[in-house]
């Protein structure tokens, strides 16, 4: 049961050229999109999604215990950067 915070590549380097720009010196940053799902849900949410035509949505479920790891907030208040796609479709 791992989890997995799939981000698009575009999204990353966005990320990358605005830590550049607006980023704290020696600061460390996740890169991500903050809601992580497991690796069979999100592929099984893009293959519905290809045959119901359904729109990009987060899994609203993050188990406690992972809130620390997949943490963009420090990225977010320092460069206001949130990532454009969602990957994780319902």
């Amino acid at each position: 049961d791992q989890f997995y915070d799939i981000i698009m590549l575009s999204d990353v380097a966005e990320a990358y050229s605005t830590i550049a720009k607006k980023g704290r010196v020696l600061a460390d940053y996740y890169i991500g999109t903050g809601h992580p799902v497991k690796l069979d849900q999100f592929f099984d949410g893009f293959k519905r999604s290809l045959a119901m035509g359904n729109e990009p949505s987060d899994d609203p479920y993050i188990p406690p215990e992972l809130h620390g790891l997949f943490d963009v907030d420090s990225l977010r208040t320092d460069t206001n950067f949130t990532p454009k796609k969602k990957l994780f479709l319902n």
